[in-house]
This record gives structure tokens, C-alpha cells and sequence, in this order.
């Protein structure tokens, strides 16, 4: 819920140089999975740019305490490729919203 709203706000108040730090963290996943690699630092980057593209900053307090509290639980959900492509596919997604 927290995070739609941002995704919401950002896409109200993004600048250019946020598009192009969300679409260098999406070059940066991909590479990743092409390489067979866990993605979590790339997914960690990517929620980080939407919450700074809705420049709500408490809002990027709460999702960013979420992050850092479910970080082992992610690392280990991103080893599984299947689970990083889908992520991959849905971030793509948020960024052409």
C-alpha cells in the first residue's frame, strides 16, 4: 500500500534525472540476471529511486526501514532467477506507467 502511493507520487513528480536513475538500475538488473546473479542490491536501488522520485520523505523513511528489515528475506527470494525475472518484468513496468 505504502509503496503504490509512491509509485503514484513519483510518477506526479519524477524529473528526468530520476527516470534515468530508475532506467540505469533496470540495465543494471538485467545484467545481473544475465549473468545468473541475485538481483537484491538492483531491487533494493530501484525502490530507493521511486521513493526519492515521490519526494516524500517520510514516506522513504517507512518503505526504507521495510527494506532494511527484510533484506535477508529478499536476498534470499532473489537467489531463485524465476523470482528475479518476474521482478524485472514488473519494474519495467512501473517505470512505463
Amino acid at each position: 500500500m505504502l509503496e503504490r502511493e509512491a509509485i503514484q507520487l513519483a510518477c506526479r513528480r519524477a524529473t528526468e534525472v530520476d527516470y534515468e536513475a530508475l532506467q540505469a538500475v533496470i540495465a543494471a538488473t538485467e545484467l545481473r540476471i544475465d549473468q545468473g546473479l541475485s538481483i537484491e542490491v538492483e531491487d533494493t536501488a530501484f525502490h530507493h529511486a521511486i521513493t526519492t522520485a515521490s519526494r516524500n520523505t517520510v514516506l522513504a523513511r517507512l518503505l526504507n526501514a521495510f527494506y532494511e528489515m527484510s533484506e535477508s528475506r529478499r536476498r534470499e527470494y532473489f537467489t531463485n532467477l524465476d523470482h528475479a525475472r518476474e521482478t524485472l518484468s514488473e519494474h519495467k513496468a512501473i517505470l512505463a506507467a
